[in-house]
């Protein structure tokens, strides 16, 4: 148990990304995170982007992470990365428990727009994580005090609250067999992931079995190979044959050669009787 409890610490920790903050290495932790100067202004493109259609209109990432000033990177690409999430507002949320057992807390910090939230939710270890329920009352809250636009929409079955539609998205981080991090921390990392497929699905834990999560995985810590040495060799596979587009349509275009025709011979189906001699015709 103690070597479980231990593995799943350090596990988190290199996965966080704490050991390189450590080593003071901002390149190594920047693949990791993406910080605002760089997500704000191509959020802010995304959004006032009318040729790209509408993913939903909320679009929510849960995240382990506690800090407010940086995204998972991961995050950021599956935002730009096809299918691009264009939305109305994204919401990056965590959940934290705490060892109050009744306490129902959170921040919001909009980095001074209207579309782009960073919720940090608080929970006692008593209280259910249900997300979408204490997501919903957040935004009703965002919209009471007109920091978020409310999205109406006319096919709306009962009262529209004014919330929209909301996709969630998980993204699962795996480890790459060619990374070059140390051996104790590649075993922690294994031994949590491991874990973590016995422990069950975060998208029960949170309440969004319902509701259909999109799921998607991210390779962290992976080793960037040198392609330096990469040639283009026309010499095999041996035998090859290419063929050109230009070729095909040259072939098609040729004349086609008339077919020879095939004279055949009528065969009668009437027959003349001729009179035998000394004879009547019949």
């Amino acid at each position: 148990l103690l070597v479980m409890m231990a593995s799943w610490a350090e596990g988190t920790r290199v996965e966080r990304g704490d050991n390189i903050k450590e080593e003071g290495s901002a390149s190594k932790l920047s693949r990791l995170y993406v910080y605002p100067s760089l997500f704000l202004p191509a959020i802010d493109r995304l959004h006032s982007d009318t040729s790209q259609p509408y993913w939903a209109d909320n679009v929510v990432y849960l995240t382990s992470d506690e800090k407010g000033n940086r995204i998972e990177r991961g995050i950021y690409d599956s935002i730009f990365f096809p299918p691009v999430k264009h939305a109305e507002a994204y919401f990056i949320v965590s959940v934290r428990t705490t060892h109050d057992p009744y306490r129902q807390a959170y921040r919001v910090d909009s980095y001074g727009t209207n579309y782009f939230f960073r919720v940090f939710l608080e929970l006692g270890f008593k209280e259910n994580p249900d997300v979408p329920r204490y997501l919903d009352k957040i935004r009703k809250e965002l919209i009471a005090s007109g920091e978020l636009p409310a999205r109406y929409h006319s096919w709306t079955l009962g009262e529209d609250s004014g919330l929209g539609t909301t996709r969630y998205v998980l993204i699962k981080k795996k480890f790459s067999p060619s990374s070059s991090l140390p051996m104790l921390s590649t075993i922690a990392l294994r031994i949590k992931y491991s874990l973590r497929r016995v422990m069950g699905d975060p998208a029960y834990w949170f309440g969004l079995g319902s509701y259909n999560p999109i799921i998607e995985y991210r390779t962290i810590y992976k080793k960037e190979e040198n392609l330096d040495g990469l040639v283009r060799d026309y010499s095999f596979p041996k035998g090859y044959k290419t063929s050109t587009i230009q070729k095909i349509n040259s072939e098609r275009l040729q004349p086609v050669k008339p077919k020879r025709e095939v004279k055949s011979k009528a065969v009668g189906t009437e027959e003349v009787l001729k009179p035998q001699e000394g004879g009547k015709a019949a």
